[in-house]
């Protein structure tokens, strides 16, 4: 990802939530709902119309009435137990789920629940892992949410955190009055803030009927509290929207880290054969990057003095990250500017060239043609890609494409050839906004994957970038 704005660039991690919280075969839908106070059932016996692992009927100190359902966990992993009802009777309407819970692992433990449309298609999911109740004495828990028309099954359940063991008592599932919860001030203010921020910037902005999305959003916001109940609301905008480099961040999400993880690796620079140099780029963090721009650039210049004559850029690890960094520490490879550029949502563009010594984005009213003249003098350089070439690993492969002396082995990369802006919301959270197209260096408008000059299978790429540097004249 990168955000062309701002000058900070992240590696789409888009991350689904992991737990699907029913990992059981899905027995058969009962019609009606039984044993939600969990009385029923034996002593030490699984509580009848609940299905899951370790769990047992006890009454050891119940919330309410003789009994309770005991949930037993001796792993790290969560432990959840649950059951399966049909949607019919709550299509449409508001619900809440709700019982008591009490544990004592230290992780915490609370309630789940899921909305399928049908097999493989999850509608909603909420697990209460931003709410999980951590006390050893009855807590209430609940969940709220819409059920949408389409909905098929509803499945609830509890779950523990950690080792440790969990109580659930007294459970019940109601549809509420739809006047309940209506979305607040507060709520409904940050939507409208986020959904405009979507209408203005958005590259697609042009293509979807925004009554039609701010109505949707609305509909999936309408008991929305607080800035993060609505957030559901803005990822069914940005869906409708139709690409995938626009994000919703949470507030406190460490972006830097999303990307390169907890030791971000430096390029490298490796001789091959007596004259040809890899260069093997790595996903970057850092928008200033200047120990990342100091390694490359001195390795050029070191490689040169004794002799280099081909360079192969390898990106099939390029996650992204930012981009400027990239671009000024190959800019002895690059030659001469535009390397490529940026289009917005109202055709304003910008190029991508040295500004100052430093590598950025320059308004300009038309693109510039590159200097062919200058361009023939320039060293050969195949550049590696594939589809973990990502966002800013694409850009920099961008930059290359149209200059002469060059050529792309590999195979397609990810398709994320946009640029980001990303705008702060009120509660920390960050919208991403994929705000421009990207160009290459003749001004020619790039849409999805870039396509390598000669595909080859992982293993052939970096014998088929030597073979042509040899056609060269380079070994």
């Amino acid at each position: 990802m990168r955000f062309r704005n701002f000058g900070r660039l992240f590696l789409l991690a888009l991350s689904v939530l992991a737990t699907s919280a029913w990992a059981e075969p899905t027995p058969p839908v009962p019609p009606i709902l039984s044993n939600m106070d969990f009385e029923q059932g034996d002593i030490g016996e699984a509580p009848p119309g609940w299905f899951g692992q370790s769990i047992t009927t006890s009454d050891d100190r119940p919330q309410g009435g003789l009994k309770s359902l005991l949930l037993t966990n001796t792993a790290a992993t969560p432990a959840t137990f649950g059951r399966p009802i049909s949607a019919a009777p709550f299509r449409g309407h508001y619900i809440r789920f709700r019982a008591a819970v009490r544990t004592d692992a230290p992780a915490g433990a609370g309630l789940w629940l899921r909305i399928d449309a049908q097999p493989g298609k999850v509608l909603s999911l909420d697990n209460m892992s931003d709410r999980r109740v951590r006390s050893p004495d009855w807590t209430w828990a609940e969940i709220k949410v819409d059920v949408p028309p389409e909905a098929e099954h509803i499945f609830i359940g509890g779950l523990i955190y950690g080792a440790g063991t969990a109580g659930f008592d007294t459970a019940s599932l109601e549809i509420l009055p739809a006047s309940a919860d209506l979305i607040t001030p507060e709520a409904k203010a940050y939507l409208n803030r986020a959904l405009d921020i979507l209408q203005a910037q958005h590259i697609n902005k042009s293509r979807v009927d925004w009554q039609t999305v701010r109505a949707h959003a609305y509909a999936a916001a309408a008991h929305a509290q607080t800035p993060a109940d609505t957030y559901k609301a803005i990822w069914l905008a940005i869906g409708a929207l139709g690409e995938r480099h626009t994000l919703l961040f949470p507030p406190n999400t460490d972006l830097t880290r999303v990307i390169d993880g907890p030791s971000p690796a430096a390029p490298d620079a490796k001789t091959l054969g007596e004259h040809v140099v890899k260069l093997t780029l790595p996903p970057l963090g850092d928008p200033i990057g200047a120990t990342y721009i100091e390694t490359l650039k001195t390795a050029i210049a070191q490689h040169k003095q004794t002799g280099a004559c081909g360079w192969i850029v390898d990106l099939r690890n390029d996650a992204g990250g930012a981009t400027w960094p990239m671009l000024r520490g190959l800019t002895p490879l690059l030659g001469p500017a535009p390397w490529g550029g940026f289009q917005d949502a109202d055709g304003k563009l910008q190029i991508w060239a040295l500004q100052g010594g430093l590598a950025m984005s320059v308004p300009v009213d038309a693109f510039p043609k590159p200097s062919k003249r200058a361009e023939r003098s320039l060293q050969p350089v195949a550049v590696l890609i594939g589809p973990r070439t990502t966002s800013a690993g694409e850009t920099t492969a961008l930059a290359f494409i149209g200059r002469a002396n060059e050529k792309s082995f590999g195979a397609p990369t990810a398709g994320l050839t946009t640029g980001n802006g990303l705008v702060g919301l009120s509660d920390g959270a960050a919208l991403a906004v994929t705000n421009s197209r990207e160009l290459d260096r003749t001004g020619k408008l790039v849409e999805g994957p870039l396509q390598p000059d000669q595909p080859t299978a992982p293993e052939q790429t970096e014998a088929a970038a030597l073979a042509w540097l040899g056609g060269k004249g380079c070994h």
